[in-house]
């Protein structure tokens, strides 16, 4: 599987964080995760729900196919510090089509961490306002918090969570 964390400033000096995995596209596959080789033509979701104005929505990743893109790490980076990949960012209903929202440019500068000690975490830097449901709340808290033991989370709620 692959997994990517967006962390979009929110403009107001705090962060939201996405995480997507590889999933496939399809009112099904849109809920299991499916497993990749290379980034390159990848598509990924939240996989779980965020509160919408007009009920659940899901938000996804469609990366480009071309360049081509390894999977790893190391060579990602190496890859992505010679040229970016497009990736366009999606919306939709849990059985809904998708709908672009956005385009994103990924790249990697080549003099900077490929990692940082700083973890994302979708539960506590959620988007602002009530966004997330309790139960996928409850669902995620858990790996989260064992996710985020000695590191850091760049969040706006991170006082807010005991465990932190």
């Amino acid at each position: 599987m692959l997994g990517l964390a967006l962390r979009i400033p929110d403009g107001g000096g705090t962060t939201v964080d996405l995480l997507l995995a590889s999933t496939g596209l399809s009112p099904i596959g849109r809920f299991l995760l499916a497993p990749r080789r290379a980034l390159s033509g990848a598509r990924l979701t939240t996989l779980m729900p965020y509160r919408g104005s007009a009920g659940p929505v899901l938000v996804g990743v469609l990366v480009d196919t071309d360049p081509p893109l390894p999977a790893g790490a190391a060579d990602l980076g190496r890859a992505l510090a010679t040229r970016s990949v497009g990736m366009r960012l999606v919306h939709a209903k849990p059985r809904g089509r998708w709908h672009v929202a956005a385009r994103i440019e990924l790249a990697h500068d080549a003099a900077g961490p490929l990692d940082t000690a700083t973890r994302a975490d979708p539960v506590l830097a959620a988007p602002p306002g009530d966004t997330t449901y309790s139960w996928t709340r409850r669902l995620r808290a858990p790996g989260y918090r064992a996710a985020r033991r000695g590191r850091p989370v760049a969040s706006r709620h991170a006082a807010q969570d005991p465990d932190a």
